[in-house]
């Protein structure tokens, strides 16, 4: 997808498919109609709507306690970068080690994380698959801008969830489908308890969406640059 207005439209309306859910007790006292039902089976959950108005799960935490705080930090970060756009910039490293078989240990900055396979592929079953955190990025993204901007556009956020839906074939990394490895589509669902009207829900979650760095990375072709290093030789440009 090319990074103009019309093909971001595009990935947002026709491969990201969002709903958002409001409490059964805050969408009677607003008179909204709950929308229809999107089909499920025990794999894929296709939503019928891009927005949905239905009943909430139950949420934990103490987020509108937490919204003048991060509101504060947003305006001081954005001041701060308005005057001095450099601060915005930077390049993010992660290093990725084999430790043994088919487990990965990732580090970056203080942080250790790792990966493996189930043992059907190859692997020990050890920890979550590489998918799981590119999922999990997305999500994680998504929540933390959406209480970003709630807290900034002062429109309360009592809990917020959000599920990701991601089809894939894996008969493409193992060479046997010609489909393309990655994803053939991505939905997300968000699940608000606010007693805000809808109106200032769905501009909360507009804005966010407009700015968020991971639903950016997941609709719009990133540049890969590959360098290879072959037993501490220089390295070798493949881009």
């Amino acid at each position: 997808m090319g990074a103009d207005g019309a093909s971001r439209e595009y990935a947002r309306s026709r491969i990201y498919k969002g709903q958002v859910v409001i409490p059964e007790e805050t969408r009677t006292r607003l008179g909204l109609q709950t929308g229809a039902q999107g089909s499920r089976d025990a794999t894929y959950w296709a939503p019928a709507t891009i927005y949905r108005i239905g009943q909430s799960r139950n949420f934990t935490g103490s987020t509108l306690s937490d919204a003048p705080h991060i509101k504060a930090a947003f305006e001081r970060v954005a001041g701060a970068m308005a005057k001095r756009p450099n601060l915005g910039r930077g390049t993010g490293v992660s290093k990725i080690r084999i430790d043994r078989g088919l487990r990965c240990e990732i580090r970056e900055g203080p942080f250790t994380l790792a990966t493996d396979m189930p043992e059907q592929a190859g692997g020990s079953g050890s920890a979550p698959t590489p998918g799981v955190y590119g999922r999990a990025a997305l999500g994680s993204c998504l929540a933390t801008g959406y209480m970003m901007y709630a807290a900034k556009l002062d429109v309360p956020f009592n809990g917020l969830e959000v599920q990701i839906h991601a089809d894939y074939d894996d008969g493409a990394l193992f060479g046997v489908a010609d489909v393309p490895a990655g994803y053939s589509e991505v939905r997300y669902v968000v699940s608000v308890d606010s007693d805000a009207p809808e109106a200032d829900i769905l501009r909360v979650l507009d804005a966010a969406e407009a700015h968020s760095p991971y639903l950016d990375v997941f609709s719009r072709a990133q540049r890969c640059v590959r360098e290879v290093r072959i037993n501490a030789a220089e390295p070798t440009d493949h881009g």
